[in-house]
């Protein structure tokens, strides 16, 4: 016997049960994540990216993905060096203020980000002319 992980209670599982119970388990918390609804939504996704407008975009935003996925992190570590001197960020309580602070901790990052790949992406799409 085993003890279920996902029980809220010591409920002893039989050995042979627990894949089936993992497999169940994992499959409802799937259900959830943004992983299992884009797997729920694949039929009516891959009808819409046959359009040749979302195919572009798509075609479009493949061209610098690995130049944001490099330097995502690094746009919002220059955005809380400089936004936390200057008193953002220091509230830990969902507070009116911590609400109101969080375009700025979205847009800020972004704008470093998107100025990082104008300025880096070109080396990306540079080999493939």
């Amino acid at each position: 016997m085993a003890r279920d992980p996902l029980a809220t209670a010591a409920v002893e599982v039989p050995r042979n049960r627990l894949p089936l119970l993992d497999r169940v388990a994992e499959a409802g918390a799937e259900a959830g994540q943004p992983r299992g609804l884009v797997l729920l939504l694949r039929p009516a996704l891959t009808r819409w990216l046959q359009r040749p407008g979302p195919w572009r975009v798509t075609i479009l935003g493949n061209a610098w993905i690995m130049t944001l996925f490099l330097w995502h992190m690094t746009a919002y570590l220059v955005a809380v060096l400089l936004l936390w001197p200057l008193g953002f960020g220091q509230e830990h309580e969902p507070t009116a203020r911590w609400w109101l602070e969080r375009p700025l901790w979205i847009a800020g990052p972004g704008v470093l980000l998107v100025a990082l790949i104008a300025l880096l992406g070109r080396f990306e799409t540079q080999r493939r002319r």
